[in-house]
């Protein structure tokens, strides 16, 4: 488990939305969650990445169980971003 409880490993289904709107909108994509607790997914669309510094509100699916990831901040945007638990 990484930090905040949620399953390390890959992740299907994955949704990326903005809380406060903006770019950054993901569905259907795919991450990884690693031990350090950074959420990696994409693929962004080349204009509509995630901003750094921003916040937004994560979800996918794990092993057949959904998980949330609420107000996660990106730390680096691309065609793949990461994000970390605020």
């Amino acid at each position: 488990m990484a930090n905040g409880g949620y399953p390390v490993g890959k992740y299907t289904k994955v949704a990326v939305h903005p809380i406060q709107g903006g770019d950054g909108t993901l569905s259907g994509g795919t991450g990884t969650l690693s031990d350090i607790g950074v959420f990696s997914c994409g693929d962004f669309d080349s204009g509509d990445r995630p901003k750094v510094d921003k916040y937004y509100n994560l979800s996918g699916d794990k092993d057949g169980s959904f998980y949330e990831f609420p107000r996660w901040k990106c730390v680096a945007s691309g065609k793949t971003s990461d994000f970390k638990e605020s």
